[in-house]
């Protein structure tokens, strides 16, 4: 949760439009979530949802992104480091 904090502290000091600090504020949130769960010693985490955006910015940065259907038949979304 450290890094949201920061990174939010860091976006909304910047002059931004508010969509802009939104989207920044979403993909931080993201992070955070990724950081805590490499930190619980996980190899993935699976999200119920995530934008196009946010998919196409986690892959730049290294992570794979696999879809893939639950035990309800909802489509999720797989993060592997």
């Amino acid at each position: 949760m450290m890094y949201y904090v920061m990174l939010s502290k860091r976006l909304l000091n910047n002059p931004q439009t508010k969509s802009e600090r939104n989207r920044m504020l979403y993909i931080a949130e993201v992070v955070a979530i990724i950081e805590e769960a490499k930190k619980r010693g996980e190899h993935s985490y699976t999200f119920i949802n995530l934008s196009s955006y946010v998919r196409h910015i986690l892959m730049k940065v290294g992570y794979k992104i696999r879809f893939s259907i639950d035990e309800n038949w909802n489509g999720v979304y797989k993060v592997e480091w």
